[in-house]
């Protein structure tokens, strides 16, 4: 029953575009707490309160490192028609003379 709840208040959440709020019942965060963590932003805070009060606080951490690095294409074969530029035909009665047909 707490986990439907959980899921409910997710739903609800992203419905609306609201970022989950800052704190949660504990026993509500058991079974979906790794859908929530996956679910922040880094640095967004979830505190977890037993009967009202905090008892723990999850911050998910800055990124350290991007998933792609700079030049790592550099070496890759890159393949493109020779008429890739060309207008194409299904436009062309779309012109009303060859002066605005694009070179």
């Amino acid at each position: 029953m707490i986990g439907e709840i959980a899921d409910k208040l997710v739903a609800f959440c992203k419905k609306r575009r609201m970022q989950m709020p800052r704190t949660l019942p504990f026993d509500a965060a058991v079974g979906s707490l790794r859908r929530l963590v996956e679910e922040m932003v880094p640095g967004e805070e979830l505190v977890l309160t037993v009967q009202g009060e905090p008892k723990a606080i999850v911050t998910k951490p800055n990124r350290t490192s991007w998933p792609c690095q700079p030049g790592t294409a550099k070496d890759t074969k890159h393949w493109m028609a020779r008429d890739f530029d060309a207008p194409l035909d299904d436009f062309a009665e779309s012109w009303n003379d060859q002066a605005q047909r694009p070179v």
